[in-house]
């Protein structure tokens, strides 16, 4: 049996801590799962508050056997091991948001924002009885923006391996004959079975992982840094500007013979004797 909770929720201030408490009369708890649901209200569609996107950087579940108001008992951390998701991002695997850390890590979905998603989280030790209380904490540590939008909680009481079954969407999919089923529905259908297997998800982390850019080998490096170092033009010398401008304006007096040999004989006329004497 599955049973949905709802319960008070609040917001605490920082980067986005979610805390509700609820009245669970289920006779043994032995798994819960958290739906992230899109909402056209929210940007690119949800479930996140942002960009679509949220990251869930640790799940902490209490376990009280007292009714709901009652601050009598003290409440129990509940270990949760086994996470599962229908889709992690790269780098941000569902198993983050219960290793202890409430840091910028945790479970996300980039790029499958605007769709749901869900995780499922089985109790090392399984737990329950009438009048008991469950309480949630969701934080949410990566950024503001980061946090959940739309969620739902759900729990059980079916032994482990526990199978949550298909979403809502997909069932009613699976209803329709396949002869029937619109070219959006067989889309969907065929995006939640690959998202769901194990082996698509490695293959699709491997390829995502192998378009990072590698980093620059430092020995290239170090020769592009002295490539650009001698590409830079050398000062000229003082010297060797004159000597060029002397040869241009030679090579541009030779080209015309007549000057030339009016220059020299203006140069051997100023140059006589008897010229500079007469003149």
């Amino acid at each position: 049996a599955i049973f949905g909770i709802f319960g008070r929720s609040k917001r605490k201030s920082g980067m986005g801590t979610y805390s509700f408490t609820t009245a669970a009369e289920l006779d043994v708890l032995t798994a819960i799962r958290i739906e992230a649901l899109s909402d056209p209200r929210l940007t690119g569609g949800g479930p996140g508050r942002g960009n679509g996107n949220f990251v869930l950087s640790e799940i902490q579940v209490d376990w009280t056997a007292a009714p709901v108001g009652d601050e009598t008992s003290e409440p129990t951390r509940l270990v949760l091991h086994n996470p599962r998701a229908d889709f992690s991002q790269t780098n941000y695997d569902v198993s983050l948001s219960i290793d202890g850390k409430i840091d910028n890590t945790g479970w996300a979905i980039a790029p499958k924002m605007g769709s749901d998603h869900h995780a499922t989280y089985e109790l090392k030790e399984s737990i329950g009885g009438a009048g008991s209380i469950l309480s949630f904490t969701f934080h949410h540590n990566y950024d503001a923006n980061h946090t959940f939008g739309r969620f739902r909680v759900w729990a059980t009481t079916s032994p482990v391996p526990v199978d949550f079954g298909l979403p809502l969407n997909i069932a009613e999919i699976l209803d329709v004959e396949e002869n029937q089923r619109s070219e959006e529905q067989n889309s969907l259908l065929l995006t939640y079975f690959t998202d769901s297997d194990p082996g698509s998800q490695e293959h699709k982390k491997k390829v995502a992982q192998a378009k990072v850019m590698r980093p620059v080998d430092p020995g290239l490096k170090k020769l592009r840094e002295k490539l650009s170092r001698v590409e830079v033009p050398v000062a000229a010398i003082p010297k060797l500007v004159r000597l060029e401008r002397a040869l241009k304006l030679s090579e541009q007096q030779l080209k015309n013979r007549r000057v030339t040999v009016v220059h020299d004989i203006a140069w051997a006329l100023i140059n006589s004797p008897a010229f500079l004497f007469n003149r």
